[in-house]
């Protein structure tokens, strides 16, 4: 993202797997990180931020990992203009209106600041999903620009939503769409986790299994485990003949 800043250095704060917050944390602005952890007002009373942890990898994990991804992919399709061609000339104050709006429900195991830094870094697919299933859910089977422009879901601009349906006629555009949606069949993935990151998939492994140590090697297989519990048999011989120091390249 062009107007991220860079990572801070040093490792992130080790999360608590009993959801804790740690008791040292790095020193940044008491106030930033102070007023988007406490808890806020709303019309049904006060609620309570629901805590997100993240790991020494900058990976979002814990209870509300799930509800945290969800509620970023919402905000992210309401406020952020489709019209942009990336995500990295989306102006910045979209984007701060979305992170915004997520530090009113959420708060973090780290300082807010260091949080947003790693955890916009998955926006940007986010949004690409998101605006790939409104082109085939509104715009795919439209019979023209006027009346794909008549689509405007609930809830968007309809004046950046004119915009974005304009843009996605260009045939430049609709060259590119068409490219991109051919890469994406041809790459097979065997990864059957489902919504669940690697890093989600091993909390919950040392959640369900505190004695055990489980390594990406672990991670990585049950990754590939489909829902009857069974892996295939392609998959364990990759598992068995790869090299154990090749798991460093799965980022966890």
């Amino acid at each position: 993202m062009a107007t991220q800043t860079s990572q801070p250095n040093g490792s992130l704060p080790t999360y608590h797997p009993n959801g804790s917050l740690p008791t040292s944390q790095p020193n940044v602005s008491q106030a930033t990180s102070s007023q988007s952890n406490a808890s806020h007002d709303t019309e049904s009373g006060l609620v309570e931020k629901l805590l997100v942890m993240v790991t020494t990898c900058g990976k979002a994990v814990g209870p509300n990992q799930a509800k945290f991804h969800s509620q970023a992919g919402h905000y992210i399709k309401y406020k952020i203009p489709l019209f942009f061609p990336e995500w990295k000339e989306v102006d910045q104050h979209f984007k701060d209106a979305v992170w915004n709006k997520l530090t009113t429900e959420f708060k973090f195991n780290i300082p807010v600041t260091l949080a947003r830094i790693h955890l916009e870094k998955g926006f940007p697919a986010k949004w690409r999903v998101i605006k790939s299933r409104i082109r085939t859910k509104y715009l795919k089977d439209a019979g023209s620009i006027e009346e794909a422009i008549k689509r405007c879901p609930d809830g968007f601009d309809r004046g950046n939503w004119e915009l974005f349906v304009i843009r996605e006629n260009d045939p430049k555009v609709i060259a590119i769409n068409k490219q991109n949606a051919e890469n994406r069949k041809r790459n097979l993935s065997d990864f059957c986790g489902g919504r669940q990151s690697y890093a989600q998939k091993l909390y919950l492994m040392d959640k369900a299994s505190p004695e055990k140590q489980h390594g990406r090697v672990d991670v990585w297989l049950k990754s590939r485990e489909r829902p009857d519990g069974t892996v295939p048999e392609s998959i364990r011989e990759k598992y068995v003949s790869m090299p154990s120091y090749l798991f460093i390249l799965y980022e966890l």
